[in-house]
């Protein structure tokens, strides 16, 4: 017999709420959950909502760690501890810029990634400004800092 899958629904340092939807409902077993959490000791406070099938517990620590440990020696739930699907923003702009590098420097058999190449357009852009005799456009960096603005203003507009 597999144990009821548990979830965390949110955590912070001193509370986590761990979503047992599978037994919703049953106010019996949240008993029980609760029950095993308080042998534990380490909680300052257990509420259980058997109508939403979830457990918040509250503590100086909370271990999630634990939490997962009591429920399978308890054979009570399976509490998944690793992160979910979901990412933040930054990682999620991050990751085709680090997979555009990974490609540039497969490709060029490990002599160029992507800040390299950055590198280069940019000093190739200033070559060719100074060569031009454009000593008084505004420096690069600056272009590009006004670029992002511009371009990040564009897309919190669009949302």
């Amino acid at each position: 017999m597999s144990l009821p899958e548990a979830h965390i629904g949110h955590q912070t340092a001193e509370r986590i709420r761990i979503r047992i939807p599978s037994r919703k409902g049953e106010a019996a077993y949240f008993s029980e959950v609760r029950a095993a959490l308080q042998k534990n000791g380490s909680m300052a406070g257990i509420e259980v909502n058997p109508a939403t099938g979830s457990v918040l517990l509250k503590g100086p620590r909370v271990d999630a760690a634990a939490i997962a440990s009591v429920g399978e020696q308890t054979s009570l739930f399976a509490l998944e501890t690793r992160p979910s699907g979901n990412e933040p923003l930054s990682k999620k702009i991050a990751t085709p810029f680090r997979d555009l590098s990974r490609s540039l420097d497969r490709f060029s058999g490990g002599e160029l990634d992507l800040p390299g190449m950055a590198f280069l357009a940019l000093i190739g852009v200033g070559v060719y400004q100074l060569a031009r005799g454009n000593i008084v456009a505004p420096p690069w960096y600056s272009a590009f800092w006004y670029a992002l603005g511009l371009f990040t203003k564009h897309i919190v507009d669009k949302a």
